[in-house]
C-alpha cells in the first residue's frame, strides 16, 4: 500500500508557536496485504484520521473514507495504531499535546512482472506518496 498525509488540526485563532507530531517509525508492508483482499484482487484507498496521543502512538484511528474494501480498511487502522510511532506534538509553551493527522494510504496490486519501482514512481507522479508504497 502507498499513502499520503495531511495534518488536520482544526480552525481557530492564536499566536501560533508550536509544532506538528511527526512520524518517526513504522511502516504497512507490500506483504501486509491481506490473502483474500489480493485474491479478490481488491485496491482503493483508504482514508483514515489518526488521533496521536502524547505519548506518540496512535490512539484512534477513524475511517473517513473507505477503499471500498473492510479488510483493507480494517488492516490499515490495526496496523498503523500497531506500528506506527511520533514525536509528539507540542504546544507554544513546549508541552506535549494531542494532534491529529488525516492520511490517505493505497493499497495497489502490481502483477507479478511488471515493475514495482515503476509503479511507485507513477504513484508518485500522481500525488501519492508519504508512509508505505504500493503493491
Amino acid at each position: 500500500g502507498g499513502g499520503e498525509g495531511l495534518g488536520s488540526g482544526g480552525d481557530g485563532t492564536g499566536t501560533g508557536g508550536g509544532r506538528r507530531a511527526e512520524q518517526i517509525g513504522g511502516d504497512i508492508r507490500d506483504s501486509d496485504y491481506p490473502w483474500a483482499a489480493l485474491r479478490d484482487h481488491a485496491q482503493g484507498g483508504v482514508r483514515v484520521r489518526y488521533t496521536i496521543g502524547t505519548n506518540g502512538r496512535i490512539r484512534r484511528c477513524d475511517i473517513v473514507r473507505s477503499s471500498g474494501n473492510a479488510q483493507l480498511d480494517e488492516i490499515t487502522c490495526r496496523l498503523s495504531i500497531r506500528r506506527y510511532r511520533y514525536r509528539p506534538a507540542r504546544d507554544a509553551d513546549g508541552r506535549k499535546v494531542e494532534d491529529a493527522e488525516l492520511i490517505t494510504h493505497r493499497w495497489v496490486i502490481v502483477p507479478p512482472g511488471e515493475d514495482v519501482e515503476a509503479a511507485r514512481q507513477a504513484l508518485r507522479e500522481q500525488g501519492w506518496q508519504g508512509a508505505g508504497d504500493p503493491r
